[in-house]
């Protein structure tokens, strides 16, 4: 299994997922034109894709699926609740490309996929597991806290992307941030901080999860080297090595990320 983020951020969010027989393409929140560069650089063909899959309706996961669809005629998966406001956006969608899925794992190809319910102030935002053979991905951004239920999502997995979006002192002392907006932020239908994230990776760890992937980092409330530095610290501290048998990678706004390659057999 391949995966390889093509965009994570409040201004367009992607990720691909590629096993021996399938390759998906998680959220479609850049333009048409960036979108199709960046899956040029990461050596991912359009025509390949064989599903187009959802998070949520926010704008910066749906961009560019209008688009891509209309051009390239790919199914489209997004929970049975959350394709009306889809639709306000991606009103060109054609009916045929629809695809509802509700709470129970289904399979795209020899992939197969598990939505679970995640905390945002959306209509029913998603995270995900992927599993092929051995290997399980998770992906979990976009959400205000890591419930137990989340928690146990995520358990078992190879690789979780997960949201490290702001750090809090940073998003408290913004002046360009409103006092409804902050809360908002903050709140449980909101974004994960440093300090949250971190927390979840530690309890993943410890239950043997090596691979991260931290995602959606603010560019006016976080920094790359502040998220990685928060997430490593409380890894140290609980007794991990970092870059030795637990490994912290970030994704990015401008450019394509890491590849992770993960064992099917």
């Amino acid at each position: 299994m391949r995966i390889i983020n093509i965009a994570s951020g409040s201004k367009g969010n992607c990720t691909i997922i590629k096993t021996k027989c399938s390759t998906i393409m998680l959220d479609c929140g850049l333009a048409i034109k960036e979108l199709l560069l960046r899956m040029e650089i990461a050596q991912i063909e359009p025509e390949e894709i064989d599903a187009v899959l959802i998070t949520h309706e926010h704008i910066d996961h749906i961009k560019g699926l209008n688009s891509f669809t209309r051009r390239f005629k790919k199914p489209v998966f997004a929970k049975s609740e959350v394709w009306p406001y889809i639709e306000k956006t991606a009103s060109d969608i054609n009916n045929s490309c629809e695809r509802s899925f509700d709470d129970l794992p289904f399979k795209v190809g020899d992939c197969l996929i598990t939505p679970f319910c995640v905390s945002h102030d959306s209509r029913n935002c998603q995270g995900f597991t992927f599993e092929c053979g051995k290997a399980k991905f998770s992906y979990a951004t976009d959400l205000g806290f890591v419930s137990g239920e989340n928690l146990a999502h995520l358990m078992g997995s190879k690789l979780v992307f997960i949201e490290s979006n702001h750090d809090e002192k940073m998003l408290l002392e913004n002046p360009n941030y409103p006092a409804y907006l902050k809360a908002r932020i903050k709140g449980n239908g909101g974004h994960l901080s440093n300090k949250q994230c971190a927390e979840a990776v530690v309890s993943l760890a410890q239950n043997g999860t090596r691979y991260f992937a931290l995602c959606h980092l603010s560019e006016q409330n976080n920094t790359p080297e502040l998220a990685f530095s928060v997430v490593a610290n409380a890894l140290e501290n609980n007794g991990f090595n970092v870059e030795k048998n637990v490994f912290i990678r970030l994704t990015y706004q401008y450019k394509v990320g890491n590849n992770f390659y993960l064992k099917e057999e």
